[in-house]
């Protein structure tokens, strides 16, 4: 699931490719507005410098640097190419209270099975979308978190998981065209998040597999892994346990109950989402 993050991949609209186009018209003629399609009053455009040779900026025209500059989430003009582990730490750590992330990946099945399998888009990314609001990582026991509904709401009580941000990969056959919009979910995101849906598509195979899916969010889900973490350490803090090997290097208790500090932040904040 980390290579397919990893991969080289471009940048795509949520929306309708209609709906691009028509954006893409608009940046054409002179228009300063990129809508989105969760848009929130008085946000701000993010942008990013795409830049295609080897010394980005050197001789470069005033004209050939608006013309490198594209959107950087909502609603992309053309299909920027992403710079994979910068773009993704950009998206995804944007706030400095979520550095913690999660990856899904469909389809999961043996390689044995990929000639005997079919796929199909719908069928894969309302696996993907429940594993996210679920909190899961395989594909079991997901019937509760899927739905027919338009746009792919659940009702609110079915939402174990949420993201403060998230990205969307998807890879093989007709990867950007493929309608995403159910991800863009506002039960999923916090309603303070501005643009926390980035898509990327590549029409390349991965792994062999006709049609992949990747998501990664910075979600709740880490919860469940650190408190048990945190429960341990407390408990080994309090009896002592090793602190005499810390000691002469300078770690003390003090400094251990800081860093609980801080992990205890990092739960809260997740757990507020």
């Amino acid at each position: 699931a980390l290579a397919s993050a990893l991969l080289p991949s471009s940048a795509r609209p949520t929306t309708a490719p209609g709906a691009a186009a028509a954006a893409a018209a608009t940046a054409a003629a002179g228009g300063g507005t990129r809508s989105s399609l969760r848009s929130s009053p008085g946000s701000t455009s993010h942008i990013r410098l795409s830049s295609t040779g080897s010394n980005p900026g050197a001789g470069s025209s005033e004209a050939d640097h608006h013309q490198q500059q594209q959107p950087w989430c909502g609603m992309y003009v053309g299909s920027p190419q992403l710079h994979s582990m910068a773009d993704l730490t950009c998206h995804l750590f944007n706030h400095p209270s979520y550095r913690l992330a999660s990856i899904r990946c469909v389809p999961q099945l043996p390689t044995g099975s990929v000639d005997f399998t079919t796929f199909t888009w719908p069928a894969l990314l309302r696996r993907l979308k429940a594993m996210g609001v679920s909190g899961g990582y395989l594909e079991e026991g997901l019937s509760q978190f899927t739905t027919s509904a338009p746009g792919g709401l659940l009702p609110l009580h079915k939402y174990k998981n949420r993201s403060a941000s998230s990205m969307l990969l998807l890879r093989g056959q007709e990867a950007g065209s493929v309608p995403v919009s159910e991800f863009d979910d506002p039960h999923w995101h916090p309603p303070w998040a501005v643009d926390p849906l980035l898509v990327a598509s590549h029409g390349a195979k991965f792994a062999g597999w006709q049609m992949a899916a990747t998501l990664l969010a910075t979600d709740q889900a880490c919860v469940a892994e650190l408190q048990p973490m945190l429960s341990k350490a407390y408990a080994m803090a309090s009896a002592k346990a090793y602190l005499h090997q810390y000691e002469p290097y300078g770690l003390g208790q003090a400094d251990m109950q800081q860093c609980f500090a801080a992990v205890e932040d990092v739960l809260a904040a997740y757990a507020a989402l």
